[in-house]
């Protein structure tokens, strides 16, 4: 637990996250506020919870960052290594780092999917926050498999293109030509929990996504916990 803590107090001394949590915060209200008033011209599936459940599509940018931050900022001046001199146990090291990246990007979705809701005055509609909830766990998801692909990287720009490109590119640019896009991570986390019914399909890509964390998040925790390089 204090390790945890530790981590927590290191996480959130640095401006970058700060910038990057209010500036999901913003987007997030932002775009529900555009979005609403565009459903009231333009018929959407669901209507204005239909607005909302547009909404994760652009705070992934911003929960994608804060993973990244969380895994690579130590790097960057080398105290990821007096981190491991005060922390000798790098697989308890490792966790604590996932599970504070982990709870800071929920914390961080949370409010923004519920000030998005507030925003577009969705509180009463009873699709509402399960919808919520369900959004921030996909956020959140998202979050630990960034934080994950920077532990490989160790580098910000080349962690943050590789996470971009991964979670947010190729579902976008492979949906027209080929099915394959609708297996990619965010594609699997969309399609499960971004909903308001969860699809015909939920256990097998349900599998499939649980598969893509395992894979992404042991290889980055692999490599956090026996390379110094």
């Amino acid at each position: 637990m204090a390790t945890i803590f530790a981590e927590s107090k290191k996480l959130m001394t640095l401006p970058s996250i700060w910038i990057a949590c209010a500036s999901t915060l913003g987007l997030g209200i932002s775009v529900t506020l555009v979005l609403s008033k565009r459903s009231k011209d333009v018929l959407l599936v669901h209507g204005d919870v239909g607005a909302l459940l547009m909404v994760p599509d652009y705070v992934l940018y911003g929960v994608l960052v804060i993973g990244v931050l969380g895994a690579v900022t130590e790097y960057q001046g080398g105290q990821v290594y007096t981190s491991m001199t005060a922390v000798p146990d790098r697989v308890k090291l490792g966790a604590a780092k996932g599970v504070v990246v982990g709870f800071l990007a929920a914390g961080v979705s949370i409010a923004t999917m519920s000030a998005s809701a507030l925003a577009a005055h969705l509180g009463p509609v009873e699709e509402v926050w399960p919808v919520v909830m369900r959004s921030c766990i996909y956020l959140s998801v998202m979050a630990l498999l960034a934080f994950s692909l920077g532990l490989m990287l160790r580098s910000l720009v080349p962690a943050l293109v590789v996470s971009l490109c991964m979670l947010v590119v190729c579902p976008t640019v492979l949906a027209p030509i080929t099915s394959l896009g609708k297996w990619a991570p965010s594609s699997l986390g969309s399609d499960l929990f971004v909903t308001i019914r969860a699809p015909a399909d939920w256990k097998t890509k349900m599998l499939v996504l649980v598969l893509w964390v395992m894979s992404i998040g042991g290889c980055g925790y692999a490599r956090f916990v026996n390379d110094d390089g």
